[in-house]
């Protein structure tokens, strides 16, 4: 029998004939040309137009509207170096943050120098910047012409020593980054064009700024100088006048001061001026002359000592942790400071609010534990407790509107520490003590942008808790069950595609 295809079936006619296969390839090629013009187009505008966000649920790197402002006001170039060893805890929220600033403000540079993988480098950025001991590492630099700023890793955390009181443990646990708040004060810092005068007051045995050793506020001073502002020494007698824009600071005198002496500082103070006055236990229990000029300015400055059976560790010292809302002591959060020996300072009985807007608060306090312990003649180390309760050991003094007083010169600002040892070379690293003394002395000043408006980001421990059994079923999942659903895929692909 002969059967006979249709006609349609005997035809074969090429599937991808060279018309058919022009139009595929001219196809391909315009998708292709499309795709790049996208792409060009969105790197385009990526470039004219630059935008990041931050994905981290706590937001810790985002800077304040403050920095930002602080950012966009600058007209200056700004070096920064991160001299630290990049396995440090910290080293990862310093590069994040600064990247930030970076973004923010294109005139500022950042260089990162590993001092234990970049030798070369190390040896550069120690030579350039004078950094000698083992202490100046693990540092963030900042300069700006000839102005240099330098933020210490101890700057840039707070610390939780409750275990440590508790006897729980001997390590603090970081609580806060502080990166922002340091960094925006160190921009501001190297920006500024005019400097600042701070006069270390002598010749009533104050601590001195030019010692080096463990007695002297050497420490004290090189910080100031790296705030842009100038140190120096002053001494009463002959001709010499406080200048009335500068800050005097009494470092722990101890012997007693000539009335005509008092009479200079309470001009000084009368027209503007801006006190820092920290008081020595060794001091208690002598008349300084002092007294009557606290006592105008609303302060009293007790003849005693202070303990707290809560927060010491050794006879002597004291822990600070307790303060109020001012700017002296708004970012310290939950720091501590480390006193020696405090005596009590706290708003005088009968200093109330004067016509002139006499402005007193008590900025650090010790817990409700406190004890206050009267000493009744030199030398004497306190003796029955004659008060107990929450106690002051610092007080900031405002006075604005001063008649006869320029505009311009601003208000009258004194602050008084019942402690001045913890400002000395041996101490001043301890704690929050540098950052204290930091946001008292730009309070002073009135550099308002460098006092504590920014506060510290909370840093916060995640864990997770598994039992053995989760453990195991977990590294099951991880060594089998994810590579082997990848390779059950690619069967399931190749036995389709093998049909």
């Amino acid at each position: 029998m002969e059967m006979s295809l249709p006609d349609s079936m005997d035809e074969n006619p090429e599937s991808f004939n060279a018309a058919r296969r022009f139009r595929i390839g001219l196809q391909v090629i315009c998708s292709v040309a499309s795709l790049l013009a996208i792409v060009v187009m969105v790197n385009y505008l990526a470039s004219r137009h630059y935008k990041r966000w931050d994905l981290a649920r706590e937001n810790v790197f985002r800077l304040s509207p403050l920095s930002i402002k602080v950012l966009k006001s600058l007209t200056n170039s700004i070096q920064v170096v991160v001299f630290f060893d990049r396995d440090k805890a910290v080293f990862n929220s310093v590069q994040n943050i600064l990247k930030e600033y970076q973004y923010h403000y294109s005139g500022l540079t950042l260089e990162f120098v590993d001092y234990y993988r970049d030798a070369a480098g190390a040896q550069r950025v120690r030579a350039q910047y004078g950094l000698n001991s083992e202490k100046d590492q693990d540092l963030v630099i900042f300069q700006s012409g000839t102005s240099v700023k330098k933020v210490y890793q101890r700057e840039l955390s707070d610390y939780d020593y409750s275990g440590i009181f508790q006897g729980t443990t001997n390590v603090a646990r970081p609580q806060n980054f502080k990166g922002e708040p340091a960094f925006t004060s160190a921009v501001i810092s190297v920006s500024e064009k005019q400097q600042s005068t701070a006069l270390f007051l002598q010749g009533h045995d104050e601590g001195d700024p030019t010692v080096v050793g463990d007695e002297g506020y050497s420490r004290f001073a090189r910080a100031l100088e790296e705030k842009n502002i100038r140190t120096r020494t002053f001494q009463f007698g002959g001709t010499n006048t406080l200048p009335s824009d500068a800050l005097l600071i009494l470092a722990g005198p101890r012997v007693p001061f000539a009335p005509e002496e008092i009479d200079q500082i309470d001009e000084f103070l009368t027209q503007g001026g801006r006190l820092l006055a920290m008081m020595d236990f060794s001091s208690a229990g002598k008349r300084l002359g002092l007294e009557r000029l606290f006592a105008k300015w609303g302060v009293t400055v007790g003849n005693d000592r202070v303990t707290d059976p809560e927060k010491h560790l050794r006879q002597d010292d004291l822990f600070i942790a307790n303060f109020s809302g001012h700017p002296t002591v708004k970012s310290l959060g939950k720091a501590m400071l480390y006193l020696i020996r405090p005596r009590s300072v706290r708003k005088a009985t009968t200093g109330g609010a004067s016509p002139d807007g006499l402005k007193i608060e008590e900025i650090a306090s010790t817990t409700e534990a406190g004890v206050v312990s009267e000493v009744r003649k030199l030398g004497d180390l306190g003796g029955g407790a004659s008060q107990k309760g929450s106690i002051p050991i610092a007080v900031a003094v405002e006075k604005g509107g001063v008649t006869g007083v320029k505009a311009d010169r601003g208000s009258t600002r004194i602050v008084v520490v019942g402690d001045s040892v913890f400002a000395g070379n041996q101490t001043l690293d301890q704690l929050a003590n540098q950052d204290f003394l930091s946001d008292v002395v730009n309070w002073l000043l009135d550099r308002a942008l460098l006092v504590g408006e920014i506060g510290p980001r909370p840093l916060k421990d995640y864990r997770l808790t598994l039992t053995g059994s989760q453990m195991n079923s977990l590294r099951w999942m991880l060594l089998a069950g994810m590579p082997g659903g990848v390779l059950l895929a690619g069967l399931m692909v190749w036995a389709r595609r093998s049909r």
